[in-house]
């Protein structure tokens, strides 16, 4: 029955008295809710038409043989013509270091909120954040040095972790202590090695000299990342092929302050002695297992299980940065591929870095078949005349003249070691602890 005009007390009381007890009691309420009703609609149109529209972003996906569909921060072309300069948020100005910004399957990842996610639907991929504190005590730090350290701490941040089933070492550890222990001696060597690699006054106060450069060659989900991040002034460059610990990498690095986020580069490459496509295999287990060429079982854990590989970029570190770049400190971890690696960058790190923090892994070294702990040993000291310390023995507070490394060092497995340019040490006038 269609609803009478109830304009007049009449016509209301005819309606009402017309109906049963039950009608009434649905006319009331529909009466009384009806304007409430067209109240909130009026509401939600209001609301809608005067808000921005928000559009999810887009997700930056990595193609199966490769590449990404990110659009890099820089020129579109490959390589720099050598007149081309980038100019950060804080004025600094940085020319010529990058030679190479993307190459087949790859581009540099740059001060983007959007991550970097696999080829394929992981319903298993998500972030297991946790909040990460970087060491900050180092009491074998001089007075000026340490003056510098806390004019540049920063507050602890989010971390994107992979689940404990899937990592139970670096995610572990991060969640149970809120760092990872192999990065914290980094911040002590970044300040120890301050003037290592000056060779003329005017550079002293040069704040866009390449010697605030941190290389990152296989930064995992980027503990080591955060750790420089958080307690130095380096700008970064990060190394990692992986493609699940890319998207942890790039989704910590999208959610940090826009001042902290544009000193960070992610290049999702592996660094070897060519350019070529390569299979990487990961641990089930132990995300930070992750071996270009063929998998390689963790020590003690020979029966370990692996995922299917993914085809990964590779290139020469030589190629991605131009020549007499000095880089103040570089990290290496790469799963027995570290011979290719310094093959690949005789001029970055073996001649124009001042110090390098590296793993010796004998399981890892002698899986490859073309490195070994010994032949590691022989391209950093007798080729290329470094200086080698343990890195357990200085950041305990031994004496470097305590801690150096002998040949003998070479048969130990999974030992940390520091590596001082003994050709630069030479050069420079103010000679720093960890060199003598």
């Amino acid at each position: 029955m269609a609803l009478p005009l109830l304009t007049t007390r009449r016509n209301f009381d005819r309606y009402m008295g017309s109906a049963n007890r039950g009608q009434r009691v649905f006319n009331y309420t529909f009466l009384f809710s009806l304007p409430i009703g067209v109240i909130h609609l009026f509401l939600v149109l209001n609301f809608c038409w005067s808000s921005p529209s928000i559009n999810p972003a887009p997700r930056v996906r990595v193609d199966p043989q490769g590449p990404f569909t990110k659009t890099p921060s820089y020129p579109s072309s490959e390589t720099y013509d050598g007149t081309q300069e980038q100019t950060d948020n804080n004025g600094r100005i940085y020319t010529n270091i990058f030679q190479k910004i993307s190459g087949e399957g790859w581009q540099v990842w740059h001060d983007n909120d959007t991550p970097l996610y696999p080829p394929s639907d992981d319903t298993n991929l998500a972030c297991h954040w946790a909040r990460f504190r970087p060491k900050r005590q180092y009491p074998n730090l001089d007075d000026v040095n340490t003056r510098m350290l806390r004019e540049q701490e920063q507050p602890p941040v989010q971390i994107c972790l992979h689940d404990a089933k899937s990592d139970q070492y670096v995610s572990r550890k991060i969640r149970e202590r809120g760092h990872w222990e192999d990065c914290d001696s980094l911040t002590y060597y970044w300040y120890t090695t301050n003037n290592l690699h000056q060779q003329s006054t005017d550079d002293d106060d040069d704040e866009t000299s390449s010697q605030q450069w941190f290389l990152d060659i296989g930064a995992n989900i980027g503990a080591c990342v955060l750790q420089v991040l958080l307690t130095t002034s380096a700008n970064i460059m990060a190394f990692e092929p992986e493609p699940t610990n890319l998207f942890h990498l790039t989704s910590t690095i999208s959610r940090l302050e826009p001042a902290l986020r544009k000193r960070v580069y992610v290049f999702p490459i592996g660094l070897g002695n060519a350019t070529q496509k390569a299979p990487i295999h990961v641990a089930a287990d132990n995300r930070g297992n992750a071996a270009i060429g063929q998998p390689i079982p963790d020590r003690h854990q020979q029966d370990q299980v692996f995922l299917p590989p993914n085809m990964v970029p590779v290139e020469r570190l030589d190629d991605i940065l131009m020549k007499q770049h000095k880089i103040r400190l570089a990290k290496m971890d790469a799963q027995g591929y570290e011979c290719r690696i310094l093959e690949g960058a005789q001029t970055t790190i073996l001649q124009e870095t001042s110090a390098l923090v590296f793993e010796l892994e004998r399981t890892m070294l002698r899986a490859s078949d073309d490195c070994s702990e010994q032949m590691l040993w022989d391209i950093i000291v007798q080729e290329s005349s470094w200086e080698v310390y343990r890195d357990d023995l200085l950041r305990n507070g031994v004496a470097p003249a305590s801690a150096r490394a002998s040949r003998k060092t070479v048969y130990a497995d999974g030992v940390n070691l520091v590596a001082v340019n003994e050709r630069m040490r030479k050069n420079n006038k103010n000679e720093p602890e960890t060199a003598r």
